[in-house]
């Protein structure tokens, strides 16, 4: 572990690979029940579907949304003891390493587990875990693997999971006097196996009007036409996150649609307007992921294809 690691993990998220410990471990000492939640937390993120080292940070506070918080710790673990007792209950043993890591003047302890063959499990019964089971970490909650994940785990190391993403589109419309105008809003969202890091899209091309979620982004200096986005926070299996908005048509309104607007109801853009004068949008995303190969999502449509973009799907394309 180096110090520019320590500090970018502190910007990730609870994951697959990430956990926070504010407290030390109970393990000196302590009962089978106590030493169980360590054994449960190394076995999980052992048998976690991922494709790089996972961490636990003890002595760290999580803190959404914004960097975790530095505490330490004053009792540390000794690795050599912590292997003992791990690998004398498993059915195999446990790649793991346990350090002392100064930060200031504090010191945390981490566990870093890399990726080995799978599954894991213990031999007989121990404090709260139960013999045989195989114990998985899924986001950032622990849980039992299914017989499926099971029978998956030794076929799959060649081949890791990796994330795969797909960018959902809807219109929508903001009031402009006696017009309307529509944009589409765009989510990214990660349909893959593993959690995605160090997310960068780059926007080829296409219109300059493209308004980022600033929330969620930030923008890399760069010269037009190309445009390009990093995320502040990896997205995980199954999540989605605000991608950008950009202009696609002005709509006429009647005097009741405009009214409707103006109160701030509902008003779908495949209502029929008295008149639509959109654009054509034709550009690339080029989306990067940490340890991944890129991925290219071309949006492409018409100016006459704008009511038909509600729930609409942009899927990667072959280079």
């Amino acid at each position: 572990m180096d110090v520019q690691l320590f500090e970018s993990l502190l910007y990730r998220g609870e994951s697959e690979t990430l956990d926070f410990k504010v407290d030390q471990y109970s393990f000196e000492k302590a009962t089978d029940e106590e030493k169980s939640e360590l054994l449960k937390d190394i076995l999980a993120f052992a048998n976690a579907w991922r494709d790089s080292d996972a961490h636990i940070l003890i002595g760290v506070q999580e803190n959404r949304g914004t960097k975790a918080a530095v505490l330490g710790v004053t009792k540390q673990l000794e690795d050599h003891a912590v292997h003992e007792f791990v690998n004398g209950k498993t059915q195999k043993p446990v790649t793991f390493s346990y350090e002392v890591f100064p930060f200031g003047a504090m010191q945390c302890g981490i566990i870093q587990v890399p990726v080995q063959e799978r599954p894991f499990y213990l031999r007989k019964d121990f404090g709260r875990l139960k013999a045989n089971e195989v114990y998985i970490r899924r986001g950032s909650a622990t849980g039992k693997a299914t017989p499926d994940e099971i029978a998956d785990m030794g076929k799959r190391l060649s081949t890791p999971p990796v994330p795969a993403f797909i960018v959902l589109a809807e219109p929508h419309l903001r009031s402009g006097g006696p017009f309307a105008e529509v944009y589409l809003a765009a989510w990214l969202v990660n349909q893959g196996e593993a959690s995605a890091y160090d997310l960068q899209v780059n926007f080829e091309g296409g219109p300059r009007q493209v308004g980022f979620e600033q929330s969620i982004w930030d923008e890399k200096p760069a010269s037009f036409p190309g445009r390009i986005q990093l995320s502040k926070y990896p997205l995980h299996r199954s999540d989605r996150q605000p991608l950008a908005t950009w202009f696609v048509a002005t709509a006429e309104l009647t005097s009741e649609q405009h009214a409707r607007l103006a109160s701030k109801q509902r008003l779908d853009p495949d209502e029929t307007l008295t008149s639509v004068q959109g654009v054509d949008v034709n550009f690339r995303l080029k989306i990067l992921a940490r340890d991944q190969p890129p991925v290219s999502i071309m949006v492409q449509f018409t100016k006459d294809e704008i009511k038909s973009l509600r729930g609409k799907t942009f899927l990667p394309v072959k280079e």
